[in-house]
């Protein structure tokens, strides 16, 4: 990254994941730009490798305001989350969730995306939001989020707030709960 476009008022979102089309990276371009135009301070930044990821590249050339910075992980990678005001991923929405909830921050992702089942971890309007299919609706959601200090700190706080609920150890008990009562119905 030009360390020299970033600053302490810079509104960073983040998608970070593989990049194919299911990721709807268009859509998430399209946004961006209406972002930016309403937000000068807003950046982009792109964690991830896939075979979208030229898609990104060529995109990217023509906006100093946004970056792709490759495949990152562990501490480098949480650099970038703490950084961040919000995750952005128009497209499917996996277990990166958890990350952006441990994060505290609001993910944003669109209701007819071809999504995995951590989709269902998403309340909408209260840790993320679900917006239609346009470039134009899903940069209004993250435009409204990040004007309303008031808005922004509930939904971040309600996200690092549900990471704790799917923990490794909460799944476990879950899981055995799960089996028991399948026993217990089956006698």
């Amino acid at each position: 990254i030009r360390k020299c476009e970033l600053n302490e008022n810079s509104q960073i979102g983040l998608l970070c994941g593989s990049l194919y089309p299911d990721k709807k990276l268009g859509l998430l371009i399209s946004a961006a730009d209406l972002i930016h135009a309403e937000i000068p301070e807003f950046k982009l930044i792109v964690i991830g490798e896939g075979p979208s990821a030229k898609e990104i590249q060529e995109a990217f050339k023509g906006r100093s305001w946004a970056h792709w910075v490759g495949v990152k992980k562990g501490i480098e990678k949480a650099a970038y989350f703490s950084m961040a005001k919000v995750i952005l991923n128009p497209g499917l929405i996996g277990l990166h969730i958890l990350d952006a909830f441990c994060a505290g921050l609001p993910i944003f992702s669109t209701t007819n995306a071809k999504h995995s089942p951590e989709i269902a971890y998403l309340r909408n309007g209260e840790n993320g939001f679900l917006t239609n299919d346009t470039p134009e609706d899903y940069a209004n959601a993250v435009i409204k989020l990040l004007k309303d200090f008031g808005a922004y700190q509930t939904t971040s706080q309600n996200a690092l707030a549900d990471s704790g609920l799917y923990s490794v150890e909460n799944m476990a008990d879950n899981f055995a709960e799960g089996i028991s009562r399948a026993l217990m119905i089956s006698k």
